[in-house]
């Protein structure tokens, strides 16, 4: 069985959501490759979306797909103030039809923070601030009480960076785009 294929039976086979544009180039890193004496190749999965793009979409494809699955309304996660995984799953889950709610924990507050911080607001982060990771992991029962109350139906708790099972299928199709 070729790779693609092997590709088209998970997606077939396994709930997804479209958010990325897949597969994603590969593409030899000139400098670096140049320095070491030998070929680097590096996937481009800073390519895989026109809305917010990394490597965090082909975890959401599937993380999404079984939040709705299970009847989820909203999805709840955490991460740094400046957390790219807060900011991705803000946007994919929007363009689901899931709401997003984030707990968000201290980090300095450099230019890219900021710029994370103020890309989650324009597209609707919901966040929950917490000074410590301990703090933000304690918070998470009440919050998810809480939408559960509010939503009628339980939330999904996305653990930091969609760094899961379901997620990880994502990155198996990645392996499989690899020549």
């Amino acid at each position: 069985m070729s790779p693609e294929e092997i590709a088209a039976l998970l997606r077939g086979r396994i709930p997804h959501v479209e958010l990325g544009n897949f597969p994603t180039p590969v593409e030899i890193a000139q400098p670096l490759s140049e320095n070491l004496g030998a070929d680097v190749r590096v996937k481009r999965d800073d390519l895989s979306s026109t809305q917010y793009s990394g490597n965090k979409v082909r975890k959401l494809e599937f993380v999404f797909a079984d939040a709705k699955a299970r009847g989820a309304r909203t999805v709840l996660t955490f991460g740094g103030v400046g957390s790219h995984h807060a900011v991705a799953t803000t946007v994919h889950a929007r363009r689901a039809g899931l709401g997003c709610e984030v707990v968000v924990v201290d980090q300095p507050l450099t230019p890219d923070v900021r710029k994370s911080l103020l890309l989650g607001a324009h597209f609707g982060a919901h966040l929950h601030y917490r000074p410590r990771y301990v703090q933000a992991a304690a918070a998470v029962p009440g919050l998810l009480r809480e939408l559960k109350r509010r939503d009628g139906v339980a939330p999904y708790f996305l653990v930091p960076g969609a760094s899961s099972p379901t997620g990880c299928v994502g990155y198996a199709l990645a392996a499989l785009e690899l020549r």
